[in-house]
């Protein structure tokens, strides 16, 4: 027989319930956060051997369907994130479904970034050239994001206002500033499969907020994505800075990465980079630093210099 739980769930309910109005932010209709003294009240209530953060943890894991019992239905719901970096302040709107498990569901949101993250990944002097696939001479000659920066960007906002662990490929980030459309951007969770689109119809002015409005659709809400995406851009270029000329460990450099993105009890995000790869990065680094990698070749090349 396995053993039972100490943890008296349908007490835990109970009380819940009569503290229904403590949990929530009423203006958000979001859980309050794990530190907030409404979880420490409801432990000395409840008695049991638990610390708060736990107790926070089972209402938003939804375990014995808990926080589906204590949510009200809501249509909409508005959440803030506040980037560290940047402090920018980035507004979601997004309706919520409760569908069934072989139902997609579509989450609907937006990306407001900043006027220094917009330039950091659109140059709208440069264009790209691109060869023709058939062999021709004629070459096109199209405006995109920059190349490897604009993706990890994305991304970021993505998780900050989502909180799903979907490794999403992104592509086609083509602009058109003659077009309808300025900027369309696709993308596709390698493991749930759902569609990402981020259009932005009009060229942004000289302003301080970019908005592209932004659609998920799959069924991602069921995601146990474990994938992690590629270390590229000026991220990477940075961690790299961390682990050679600071000497941090992998360990330390993720969980600084992880402190950043992540709050007590979310998932863990795609773009978290593995120790194993900090440390296959911090090879690499180092292995290029030389000059051959062969050590007898490389002391005999010293002395010749």
């Amino acid at each position: 027989m396995p053993p039972t739980s100490k943890i008296d769930f349908d007490q835990i309910l109970k009380v819940l319930s009569e503290r229904k109005s403590d949990i929530f932010d009423k203006g958000t209709k979001l859980l309050k956060s794990p530190t907030d003294t409404c979880w420490k009240d409801i432990i000395n209530q409840l008695n049991f051997n638990i610390s708060s953060k736990y107790l926070y943890l089972i209402v938003k894991e939804n375990r014995h369907n808990i926080l589906t019992k204590l949510k009200p239905t809501l249509d909409v719901y508005k959440q803030t994130y506040r980037q560290d970096s940047s402090e920018e302040i980035i507004s979601e709107e997004s309706s919520r479904h409760n569908d069934d498990l072989n139902k997609e569901s579509k989450l609907n949101f937006k990306m407001a970034l900043p006027k220094d993250q917009w330039e950091s990944i659109y140059d709208s002097v440069n264009s790209r050239v691109y060869k023709r696939s058939d062999g021709k001479s004629t070459n096109r000659e199209y405006q995109t994001l920059k190349p490897y920066e604009w993706s990890p960007v994305i991304h970021n906002y993505f998780y900050a206002l989502t909180k799903l662990p979907c490794s999403i490929s992104y592509k086609n980030a083509k602009v058109c500033p003659n077009g309808e459309i300025f900027l369309k951007i696709y993308g596709k969770c390698t493991v749930c499969l759902s569609n990402f689109q981020g259009v932005l119809i009009d060229q942004p002015l000289c302003t301080d907020i970019v908005t592209i409005d932004c659609t998920y659709e799959g069924g991602f809400r069921h995601c146990k994505s474990s994938n992690k995406r590629k270390l590229i851009g000026n991220k990477r270029e940075q961690l790299k800075k961390k682990l050679i000329n600071e000497n941090q460990s992998a360990a330390y450099v993720q969980r600084v990465e992880a402190m950043g993105l992540m709050e007590y009890g979310d998932k863990e995000p795609s773009h978290l980079p593995s120790t194993n790869a900090l440390r296959i990065l911090k090879h690499k680094a180092l292995k290029d630093e030389q000059i051959n990698s062969d050590p007898v070749i490389a002391l005999s090349r010293l002395f010749t210099i």
